[in-house]
């Protein structure tokens, strides 16, 4: 039987620690890598499409130096262009502080015939006749270069879903994979922990809890994942992986989790 070789995909966009990516790719990490081309992870997006990059870039540097500032730049550029070259398709979530390095890369892939896919962040609003007051110009008649957008304001991982037809059956509560689980208490507490096995992890804790408890579902994803969500709702935390159940952190589950629509008028 012939095997069916998986579509490649880039994510476009300037390197942000815990960024947007976390909630895509499976096995994305923070830590820096130096060698002379980026690596493909097979399967890491969704297990439907193999990751192309970017990755974070270490290069050995001077900082005070400008010539050895614009030699890492170009070095960098020039392992961007390379992975876009590998993808079968780009995608590009626009954030107002990677705003411009998004669609420059957008641009150079559309340059370069691949297909191009992009969604507003929701700061950024609806993009549309007489509601793109926050965009510029040229801005707009860049993005209308682009094979197919999403101005509804969605999170990342669902528009890329939606753009890239992703079933639900792997957005989340997946069967036997590294997921990051939400499960919440009867003292409005959310847990937000990592596990290959959220139901069993769910009596664990029932087990040792006087509180009656309830997994709300989970996503896949691994720790690195599970860090970045921790970084987000730091300000809820309460201890250790507790956090506390606020409107915002149940939105945010519920829309990632297919229950909950998102979008923001303007």
């Amino acid at each position: 039987m012939a095997v069916t070789k998986k579509q490649s995909v880039y994510l476009a966009g300037a390197m942000v620690s815990k960024g947007w990516r976390h909630l895509l790719v499976q096995g994305f990490s923070d830590e820096p890598l130096s060698q002379s081309e980026f690596p493909i992870l097979p399967g890491g997006v969704f297990g439907m499409f193999d990751y192309t990059g970017p990755f974070p870039v270490l290069q050995p540097m001077d900082e005070f130096k400008m010539p050895d500032n614009l030699q890492h730049d170009e070095k960098t550029w020039s392992l961007r262009r390379d992975a876009i070259a590998r993808a079968d398709v780009v995608f590009g979530w626009i954030e107002s502080d990677e705003m411009f390095p998004t669609i420059a890369e957008l641009a150079f892939a559309a340059g370069n015939g691949k297909l191009v896919r992009y969604a507003l962040s929701p700061e950024l609003g609806r993009l549309g006749p007489n509601c793109h007051e926050r965009l510029f110009p040229n801005v707009l008649r860049t993005l209308r270069m682009f094979d197919c957008g999403l101005d509804s304001c969605l999170s990342p991982r669902i528009a890329f879903a939606r753009l890239f037809n992703v079933p639900q059956s792997l957005l989340c509560n997946v069967p036997q994979q590294n997921a990051v689980y939400f499960i919440e208490d009867n003292i409005e507490r959310i847990k937000i922990g990592l596990s290959n096995n959220p139901e069993k992890r769910l009596g664990e804790l029932q087990t040792g809890s006087s509180n009656t408890l309830r997994l709300i579902g989970s996503i896949p994803g691994g720790r690195h994942l599970e860090a970045k969500l921790h970084f987000d709702f730091s300000h809820l935390q309460l201890k250790d992986e507790w956090f506390h159940a606020t409107k915002e952190l149940r939105d945010f589950i519920q829309r990632e989790l297919g229950l909950k629509s998102y979008e923001k008028s303007i």
